[in-house]
């Protein structure tokens, strides 16, 4: 598993006052919906604010991915018209692939890098774009095309030929803590209300095992609620082996709680029974287990996790 960050970085005009950002933020933000927070409590995502003390602002978010249109749309793009200022995109996917992404509304700047691959993204380096954008273009050229271990490698020499500093480039919530937590301000907001969920609950699967079950190993199945809260759940192991019992189960337990450090467990007594269709099942239910609600659309997938 590699390393999974975005964030986007506002080049500092002369006249732009740098404690202005938080508020600009938002001021974009409240227009798509979402609700300043005084604090942590209560916020569904949080967005850092990083003054490394050169040529860019950094920021970077729990909770929104800057690298996707929508964000181009409805944050950088808005940022960089009413500041005239470029605004650069930084995105990392599980360190196999790198984007870069250039804007400025004032003079229509888009220039985009990528380094190395990434399924999902078809879109194509423009390299002739980021002239007028890095001090040394042929350096930039070279360190585009060269091959890296891990895709966010790249990003020491990117960053001084963009005029980032040290590191500049990689800030994401995961490192601000041991690298950035003396020049960051934070600050919180509530998702709109439409993510919402409804009262249904919904119980997905998530982070599914890449092993096969084998008899006598454990195995497990993860699951996340995106709906509503409810009250009880139930398991059951459905297939052709329950009827003669080619196949039963022991050591059954259902956990919880998976984000502490001592995670909850249940003992599960699976009793066979006859479903109405007339199938067989092993089947224990916790009637009186509180489920609470799912997380907000609108969050990435990292967070939803979390």
């Amino acid at each position: 598993m590699g390393w999974l960050f975005s964030n986007f970085h506002i080049r500092k005009p002369s006249e732009l006052d740098v404690n202005s950002i938080p508020s600009l933020l938002t001021e974009i933000l409240r227009e798509h919906g979402f609700q300043p927070k005084d604090d942590s409590e209560g916020a569904d995502l949080s967005v850092s604010i990083y003054d490394a003390g050169g040529k860019w602002i950094s920021v970077c978010s729990d909770g929104l991915d800057f690298y996707t249109e929508e964000s181009v749309r409805n944050i950088c793009n808005p940022l960089s018209e009413r500041i005239s200022t470029e605004v650069l995109t930084v995105a990392c996917f599980d360190s196999d692939c790198l984007i870069i992404n250039c804007f400025n509304r004032s003079n229509n700047v888009d220039a985009f890098a990528k380094i190395d691959r990434y399924p999902e993204i078809k879109k194509r380096s423009t390299p002739a774009k980021w002239k007028d954008l890095v001090n040394d273009f042929e350096r930039w050229k070279s360190v585009l095309n060269q091959d890296y271990p891990f895709a966010e490698d790249a990003l020491d020499g990117i960053e001084p030929l963009l005029g980032l500093e040290p590191k500049q480039g990689r800030f994401c919530e995961e490192s601000i803590s041991d690298l950035y937590a003396e020049k960051t301000n934070t600050i919180y907001f509530a998702l709109p209300e439409s993510a919402s969920k409804s009262e249904l609950p919904k119980l997905s699967f998530t982070t599914p095992s890449l092993s096969p079950c084998e008899i006598g190993k454990d195995q497990c199945c993860f699951v996340i609620n995106t709906g509503g809260k409810t009250k009880g759940v139930a398991t059951a192991f459905s297939g052709s082996y329950v009827e003669k019992e080619d196949i039963r189960f022991r050591d059954v337990q259902f956990e919880y709680a998976l984000d502490q450090f001592q995670r909850k467990t249940v003992p599960l007594q699976l009793e066979k029974r006859q479903t109405q269709s007339g199938q067989w099942i092993y089947y224990a239910e916790l009637p009186d287990f509180s489920i609470r609600e799912g997380v907000k659309e609108g969050l990435p997938w990292k967070r939803k996790s979390d």
